[in-house]
């Protein structure tokens, strides 16, 4: 311990230039007085300011000069919504490392310990906008009392770092803690009016969640798991806060880090302290792809309304932080693990009279049919382009307007229905599902707050999800199991409110693998039923064309025998696909 407090105390001061060990710490004299040698040490300055911002002339004036005349309301305003800058009388942050200005000035790899939080881009106050422009130093020139910044550098303890409780390293799981650390400082400044003084609380967390975390539980740290972390801290501001109005810095796409130029050094602290993502193998799309997740759950939190009730208090997504987004990966082959069994596919004409072969382009604008082989003239991967993409190949446009899953009428694809069957298909269900509803904007009880953004002729969603009369999107999915421990996990869990009870079928007891209980006994109690939610929803379609069932081996003879039954019985027309795992 006196060997890490010795280090980060040297690593703090000599920052400052070339200093013997004695000169840097005089509390350490008395021990550095038992080894002369010690003293004789000298350690590098630093060489240049290659770091810092270039110095902006006094000649040159404010860029928003015109407006700190009336940057200031001449009474506080009781609305958050009639905000001016300089109304704004208290600064403070919650965070990472990338708000407590961690190595902010540093020119080596190791000086990352030194958190500079006097220079931190939303919470630090060091000197004028012309030498650091940061957010607090923009509001200093519309406010001089401006209240709650950090200066200089030092951990979150230190007392100049006021209201910026930032922590290197940290992840959403304490955000909670760091709102009431934050709220607690507040109410025990002298400083600070809490009832009359208009606050700014800027946070941005969740980028180590991502690195660290999210690749070894993807369930603790989904996106989901992520809004409710956040929930959690937002709804203490909202309840402890009057006049607040808190910036939502959308996570950082990790894979900024891979896309500089990096040093030896800075590759080896990244395969420590972003594990996830630099410790190799195929998981830079997937980062990617959740972190782009990640904001959409961060924005449905906010778009949600849940902090519309206080006219004294908002919520504000700052979406720049989105153009470090990496850009889309590439479509990806299924994985190995993976086996698609397609089946029911029958064989189309074309007006000429002539069979359309699976892969080839057809002449005359038939149907043609959607399949996994890769032989013939056309990619079957370009028929799943979104409708709403940019199309610029005509092969592309012919396959997409074509396609079996495309209604002309509408400019939609038409709609599937989801058989989640036993545990690893309940699971695997569950998790889909979940990401579905991050995708298309829609909340865990089945709202869509941005419909009104969507514009009136996209109803893409209608593919995966029926619109009750209420407003309400409800999966066109049945999750089937056995035995009910874990379907009861998806009616207690967070989208409990996404399904109705009547997708959730159980029986009392499962077939411990054994075939003829799950083909004769157990599951031939609970097949019709599962066949007859299955009809309901396909009457709820207008024009079905696919059924998926997702199941795991142990499950593949009751599969079979509802995937039978449910084929000739439901109609003649859809096609299906197993997936069997």
């Amino acid at each position: 311990m006196e060997v890490y407090l010795v280090s980060w105390e040297l690593f703090r001061q000599l920052t400052q230039g070339s200093r013997t060990k004695a000169q840097a710490c005089p509390w350490l004299g008395a021990m550095l007085r038992r080894n002369k040698r010690w003293q004789s040490i000298q350690y590098l300055p630093r060489k240049s300011n290659v770091r810092r911002q270039r110095a902006i002339p006094v000649s040159t004036p404010f860029p928003c000069a015109d407006s700190l005349a009336w940057g200031r309301s001449r009474q506080r305003p009781h609305s958050v919504h009639r905000l001016r800058p300089g109304d704004i009388d208290v600064v403070a942050a919650i965070g990472d490392s990338l708000v407590a200005g961690s190595g902010a000035l540093e020119e080596f790899a190791l000086g990352a310990i030194v958190e500079y939080r006097g220079v931190s881009w939303c919470a630090g106050g060091d000197s004028t906008w012309r030498e650091f422009l940061t957010l607090p130093n923009i509001l200093k020139e519309y406010n001089p009392g401006l209240r709650g910044y950090a200066t200089g550098t030092g951990e979150w303890l230190a007392r100049n770092a006021r209201l910026n409780v930032a922590f290197p390293v940290t992840s959403d799981e304490v955000a909670y803690k760091k709102a009431k650390i934050l709220v607690a400082r507040m109410r025990a400044s002298p400083d600070i009016d809490m009832e009359r003084d208009w606050k700014m609380v800027t946070v941005f967390i969740g980028a180590n969640d991502l690195c660290s975390a999210s690749c070894l539980s993807p369930v603790a740290w989904s996106p989901a798991a992520h809004a409710r972390k956040l929930a959690r801290a937002l709804d203490y501001f909202y309840d402890h806060l009057p006049r607040t109005i808190v910036n939502l810095i959308p996570v950082l796409d990790v894979s900024v880090s891979v896309r500089v130029v990096r040093p030896l050094m800075c590759r080896l602290m990244h395969s420590l302290f972003c594990t996830c993502f630099h410790r190799g193998g195929g998981e830079l799309a997937d980062l990617v792809h959740m972190a782009r997740l990640y904001q959409k759950a961060e924005v449905a939190l906010v778009e949600s309304g849940r902090y519309d009730g206080r006219e004294d208090f908002t919520v504000v997504v700052q979406p720049f932080m989105r153009l470090f987004n990496a850009p889309p990966a590439p479509r990806q082959p299924l994985p190995r693990c993976t086996r698609i069994i397609s089946g029911g596919y029958k064989s189309r004409r074309s007006a000429g009279g002539r069979t359309v072969r699976p892969g080839e382009l057809p002449s005359e604008p038939a149907k043609p049919l959607l399949h996994s082989s890769s032989q013939g003239t056309h990619n079957p991967d370009k028929m799943l382009v979104d409708s709403r993409a940019g199309l610029s190949d005509d092969v592309t446009r012919h396959s997409l307007q074509t396609s079996p899953l495309y209604r002309p009428s509408l400019g939609i694809w038409r709609e599937c229905i989801s058989v989640h069957i036993g545990q690893a298909g309940v699971q695997i269900g569950n998790a889909c599902w979940e990401l579905y509803c991050l995708e298309h904007g829609i909340q865990p009880d089945g709202q869509m707050p941005t419909d009104k953004t969507l514009g009136g002729g996209d109803d893409s969603f209608n593919t995966f999800f029926s619109e009750t009369g209420a407003g309400k999107h409800v999966p066109r999915a049945v999750f089937v199991d056995l035995e009910p421990t874990v379907v009861d996990e998806v009616r207690t869990g967070t989208y409990r409110q996404l399904f109705h009870p009547e997708q959730l079928i159980t029986g009392k007891e499962d077939a411990a693998n054994n075939y003829a209980r799950g083909h004769y006994t157990i599951g031939k109690e609970i097949v019709d039923v599962v066949l007859d939610r299955i009809r309901k929803l396909a009457d709820q379609c207008t024009g079905l064309q696919l059924k998926v069932f997702v199941t795991n081996r142990s499950c593949s003879v009751y599969d079979a025998k509802q995937r039978k039954v449910s084929s000739s019985e439901v109609t003649s027309e859809s096609k299906y696909i197993t997936a069997v795992f």
